[in-house]
């Protein structure tokens, strides 16, 4: 079915993104059963989180920022997998990686500076631990992209008077 909604022949919006499609109409659409998901992706199962990193792009909105904080939350258990599942499924766009990476639970980081710039540093801190020739670069990739976003993180939390 995912295969079918990246690649069959449906309708596509202004942006090029395919809409309607079963993938979108019987799993993202439906939100128990995409919470579901979301949930096997937290629990790190493999094949949910192939499942989810394949979904992105019939994703917006809320369901990518869910996607993304879902999948983020790999990062600190499973660095190597989490690289290796985008490597796999050739994500490769900085933009795409970037959001991947630096989308943090709402519940623990809203409104808390303080808390995404130490998971930020915790998260390069995991990448750092993967050693794998073949996901040096895409490690380096994401450590650079979490490197500029803690930058930014100090810049807010320094303009708004924190520590």
């Amino acid at each position: 079915m995912i295969q079918d909604s990246l690649y069959g022949p449906y309708e596509e919006n202004k942006y090029g993104e395919k809409i309607n499609t079963p993938t979108q109409l019987q799993l993202i659409n439906n939100n128990h059963l995409y919470n579901q998901f979301l949930k096997l992706v937290r629990d790190i199962d493999p094949y949910a989180v192939e499942l989810a990193v394949q979904l992105y792009p019939l994703t917006d909105a809320a369901t990518t920022e869910d996607l993304c904080r879902s999948l983020g939350t790999i990062i600190k258990i499973k660095p190597e997998f989490f690289l290796s599942v985008l490597k796999k499924h050739e994500v490769t766009n900085e933009y795409v990686i970037g959001r991947m990476i630096s989308m943090y639970p709402l519940e623990e980081f809203v409104d808390n500076i303080e808390g995404r710039i130490e998971e930020t540093k915790e998260r390069i801190r995991a990448f750092r631990t993967v050693k794998k020739s073949e996901l040096v670069e895409l490690r380096n990739q994401c450590i650079d992209i979490l490197s500029r976003y803690l930058i930014r993180l100090k810049k807010i939390q320094k303009e708004i008077g924190g520590k």
